[in-house]
């Protein structure tokens, strides 16, 4: 260990993400309505200033990334798991703009049907779809991922869904290529194509 992060506010967050273009940490989660903590991972990696912070919404994970070309090239933007009451009301993604450290802007919210919990998200490798790992919603519903368009951001749309047809609890997915690969908390991990 070469150092310790304490500053804003919960000590113990549910996770951090790295925007590794532009180099800025991300603490998500671990208390009552914490958003975002960034941090600047330039300025000192051992000791990170913090340099902004989003408590709009509790944020459970999120992935940032840098757009390098299109409408959004030079853009820091994040796909946050958010809602009220510890993520658990009003559950949604947040497309957030947050280049800006000092004023991050919503770019669109996006909603599905019998959302429970906004556990995680990750978006394709040519940024036109993020799919959501809703959690809590399985005793309705079997695991099910949401596929939301976002080649254009400030339009993004739910799509569609998919299961694998298992009651498990959905906990994280990831994108790499054409594979999705999906883990549950009691039925393993399951690989679809896209």
């Amino acid at each position: 260990q070469v150092g310790t992060i304490s500053t804003g506010g919960v000590l113990s967050p549910h996770t951090v993400a790295i925007d590794t273009q532009s180099g800025f940490l991300y603490r998500c989660g671990g208390g009552s309505n914490i958003g975002l903590r960034i941090y600047n991972l330039n300025a000192n990696p051992v000791n990170p200033p913090r340099v902004g912070q989003w408590n709009n919404l509790y944020v459970h994970e999120t992935q940032v990334v840098t757009y390098t070309s299109g409408p959004y090239a030079g853009k820091q933007i994040a796909f946050a798991g958010a809602g009220t009451a510890n993520g658990s009301g009003a559950t949604r993604l947040s497309i957030l703009d947050v280049t800006n450290k000092s004023n991050i802007t919503t770019l669109r919210e996006v909603y599905w049907p019998g959302a429970a919990y906004s556990h995680q998200c990750w978006i394709s490798d040519a940024r036109q779809y993020c799919y959501i790992n809703a959690e809590l919603d399985e005793p309705n519903v079997p695991t099910t991922t949401y596929v939301v368009s976002i080649g254009n951001l400030a339009n993004a749309s739910l799509l569609g869904s998919f299961s694998n047809g298992n009651a498990a609890l959905g906990h994280n997915l990831y994108v790499k290529g054409n594979q999705l690969y999906a883990a549950t908390y009691s039925s393993g991990l399951r690989e679809f194509d896209r």
